[in-house]
């Protein structure tokens, strides 16, 4: 997934680049801007966790993808424009994380997670 979060900061790097001047310089809404907040409250909590398991990695990974913090992503990306590479973001937010944690899930059931330690 690191591997994955890589690739996604770069065809943002390449959406914006993309995007005309209008739109990288419209002023969020108050409802943007409390999103984004609250999206930075969380990886700051995040950060902020101690992963000794891979169960605990499992939940982290599983409440990121699963929070607000997508939702800030579609931000980022909605706007209008014709770049493959913004389809190719949303596909591989959207249905590639949470698939391979569905998969991960399926393979090492919650006893299992909690009985691997992290290399630290």
């Amino acid at each position: 997934m690191a591997v994955e979060e890589s690739r996604h900061a770069y065809i943002l790097k390449e959406t914006r680049g993309v995007l005309p001047q209008s739109c990288l310089s419209r002023p969020v809404n108050a409802a943007e801007a409390a999103l984004i907040v609250s999206v930075e409250a969380e990886l700051a909590r995040a950060a902020t966790l101690e992963l000794h398991t891979l169960d605990d990695a499992y939940k982290l990974a599983h409440r990121l993808e699963s929070s607000e913090v997508n939702t800030v992503f579609q931000l980022l990306v909605s706007y209008d424009t014709d770049d493959i590479a913004t389809d190719a973001l949303f596909n591989a937010q959207f249905d590639e994380h949470l698939d391979r944690l569905k998969r991960l899930a399926g393979r090492f059931d919650r006893p299992m997670r909690r009985n691997i330690a992290l290399q630290t």
